[in-house]
């Protein structure tokens, strides 16, 4: 293994030479992944000013940085430069260590602070709070901005989101995926895609992608689909199709699918056609049927 481009990337970095430095690092990072190679080239790309890049380069490795308080400080640094208020209080809250917290919280309260004073503040905030107004388009890119909203307004303007039936779906539970990561633990009412609002409290859910049904259906499908020899971005396709219908059932995934087995053979039906597994209720069958159905509507809906 040739050592010299490091220790010339190391040698720029030294020097200040950040120009050289990013070219340097980028290059090793791109064949040599690692997470001392990460922290290195986003350091030298935020002293070259380009936040937006480090940003990038933090999100591949993450959880490198929250090791020790100085490489924690420097991920709230990227975050809240690229004003990601909502992620920086997501980190926040995962974070175990007491000293660690309460800088972090220092870090964001006085960032959240200034973003108050800014002209558009209140344009912005009453932007997300009114989401529901938008296309599905334009609902998606209320979402994104307001997570650029601080903590408070965040909270209130979602709480109000939850509920309204005129919130496309998935947005609707994207947001609850987001309260939970933040370990929100009060109550909240949630619209769910048929009823009437349901009271949840997001600490006590489990992840998505933790949830034992997902990742049945994820084995099962794949395993399905590779049996047959399914072309592998038909593959990709069709599982990452599974996965919105199992986002949009969130977090009541097990009210309706009772049986992964026979979920993944009524999701392969359109490939092989219709598949007759006894042993079940039919009445079963025709209930994952219809919600199948139904998740179909809502996927169209939202690619229009």
């Amino acid at each position: 293994m040739d050592d010299r481009p490091l220790a010339q990337a190391n040698q720029a970095f030294k020097d200040g030479d950040w120009q050289t430095a990013v070219q340097r690092y980028e290059a090793i990072y791109q064949t040599r992944p690692s997470a001392k190679i990460n922290h290195l080239l986003a350091r030298s790309l935020m002293s070259l000013g380009d936040a937006a890049y480090a940003f990038e380069v933090v999100l591949q490795a993450p959880d490198s940085y929250l090791s020790d308080a100085d490489h924690f400080q420097f991920l709230m640094t990227v975050v809240l430069e690229n004003d990601q208020l909502l992620m920086a209080n997501q980190i926040a809250a995962t974070v175990t260590n007491s000293a660690m917290k309460q800088a972090a919280n220092q870090q964001i309260n006085m960032a959240e602070q200034h973003h108050r004073q800014q002209v558009g503040f209140q344009a912005a905030y009453q932007a997300f709070y009114q989401l529901a107004t938008e296309s599905i388009a334009g609902q998606r890119e209320r979402y994104e901005r307001g997570k650029q909203l601080p903590l408070k307004e965040w909270l209130t303007a979602t709480q109000h989101l939850l509920v309204d039936p005129f919130v496309t779906p998935i947005i609707r539970v994207t947001l609850l995926q987001d309260l939970q990561k933040l370990r929100f633990d009060k109550p909240v009412r949630f619209q769910w895609l048929i009823g009437e609002p349901r009271e949840i409290v997001p600490s006590q859910l489990t992840d998505f992608d933790e949830q034992p049904t997902v990742r049945q259906v994820q084995e099962r499908l794949l395993e399905t689909l590779s049996r047959r020899g399914t072309d592998p971005g038909l593959l990709v396709a069709l599982l990452e199709g599974e996965m919105v219908n199992l986002t949009l059932l969130y977090p009541f995934i097990d009210d309706v699918v009772t049986s992964p087995e026979r979920w993944v053979a009524a999701a392969s039906q359109s490939l092989d056609g219709p598949s007759k597994t006894p042993g079940r209720p039919k009445a079963e069958d025709e209930s994952m049927t219809a919600w199948r159905q139904k998740l179909a509507a809502l996927t169209q809906a939202m690619q229009s």
